[in-house]
């Protein structure tokens, strides 16, 4: 029994701080909700859609796309039919504003260039410390651990801060989180 205390342990730390996120982490989320908040002012929106894609070692289930990559005008495509289901009075006027998570910058870059409408991101935020958080690489899970511990930790923090505005997990008192979030299947 006495073996197995250090599995124990660690499990209930990452419970404590990625779960529930530490102190630290929650304050970077409320930073980041609040440049979030700020920026839907900005564009005259109180709502938001999110969207994921994942790069790197990740395959969708879709085997009809090369490489298994789902394109990205199946994204572009999945935000201006969620925006139009969802808020069919608003659609015609704007484009939903959309909050970009992703292990790419390439994708962030083609999805900002691409999209016609307002594109939040991590990679793109005016904070400094949150926009050090943003994804170094595309994400290889073999190729994770041999990078140097700042650059898993803030490749981690950086994933805990997209993963709470895509989901809106941890809510605040203002509970700012996506109408919907746009994603592939696995």
């Amino acid at each position: 029994m006495n073996k197995v205390h250090p599995i124990f342990r660690a499990a209930e730390t990452s419970f404590q701080s990625t779960i529930r996120p530490n102190p630290h982490n929650l304050g970077l989320i409320k930073t980041a909700r609040e440049e979030l908040s700020a920026f839907l002012r900005q564009e005259g929106a109180e709502t938001y859609l999110a969207a994921h894609i994942r790069r790197g070692d990740h395959k969708s289930a879709h085997l009809d796309y090369p490489s298994r990559r789902v394109p990205l005008s199946n994204y572009l495509e999945g935000v201006q039919h969620t925006w139009l289901k969802l808020h069919k009075e608003d659609a015609r006027k704007q484009q939903a504003p959309v909050y970009f998570a992703s292990d790419s910058r390439a994708a962030f870059e083609e999805f900002k260039a691409t999209y016609k409408g307002p594109v939040f991101s991590i990679f793109s935020v005016g904070d400094q410390v949150l926009r050090e958080l943003a994804s170094p690489g595309e994400y290889f899970q073999s190729e994770f651990a041999s990078l140097d511990s700042l650059t898993r930790t803030r490749s981690t923090r950086g994933m805990i801060l997209d993963l709470a505005l895509i989901s809106g997990l941890w809510p605040t008192e203002k509970n700012l989180h996506p109408d919907a979030t746009i994603c592939a299947i696995r």
